[in-house]
């Protein structure tokens, strides 16, 4: 409503209260067009904003929900866990010890029966990000492995802080965060009868 065409014979330039779109934006900018143009270009600005925020809404619930269906999916099992023999320790208060295939298969009937799949997405994110930005720090970390480690044989890690358990499933491409009903310490002290000798 504030524009004013430029006089004729005046110098080249841009009118005043005029503005230029690209096809993309021109019918949003049209249908502003009886709006001083400090009003218009502020209430433009508002629905780009507004459209990005929608979008970048959208695609936040896509990928939570993308992640939580990824991580609950399948029962939690260690299906390859019979060629298991031995579990090492590289955190937590038997860090440096091993343990035999009778504590490898009590692991895993732990990780089997007293664990389920956490629903949360926020966390199921989080600790996808913490397991991949760092290995150390955690209440536990135990590994079970073959006893001859070849890329075919079965391997499992399990990062443990409080009941929060990271599995990670070698080289099957898809780790599971479960939430436990045992923590670090009761786990060690479960598994000290199945130490191996040093």
């Amino acid at each position: 409503t504030d524009y004013r065409p430029q006089r004729p014979d005046g110098p080249v330039g841009h009118p005043a209260g005029a503005a230029w779109f690209c096809g993309r934006h021109y019918q949003t900018a049209r249908a502003l067009q009886d709006r001083p143009l400090g009003e218009a270009m502020a209430l433009f600005r508002r629905h780009q904003l507004l459209r990005l925020v929608s979008w970048l809404g959208a695609a936040l619930v896509v990928i939570l929900a993308g992640a939580t269906l990824w991580n609950v999916v399948g029962p939690v099992g260690l299906g390859d866990a019979s060629d298991v023999a031995r579990g090492r320790f590289s955190e937590g208060r038997l860090a440096g010890h091993e343990i035999d295939a009778r504590g490898a298969a009590l692991t895993a009937h732990w990780i089997e029966t007293r664990t389920e799949p956490t629903t949360d997405p926020l966390r199921i994110l989080w600790q996808q990000l913490k397991y991949n930005a760092w290995t150390r720090g955690y209440d536990l970390v135990l590994w079970l492995e073959a006893e001859d480690l070849d890329m075919s044989s079965p391997m499992f890690a399990l990062y443990q802080s409080g009941r929060t358990l990271f599995l990670r499933i070698e080289y099957k491409g898809k780790n599971r965060v479960l939430d436990a009903s045992f923590d670090a310490a009761e786990l060690e002290e479960a598994l000290e009868p199945y130490l191996r000798a040093r």
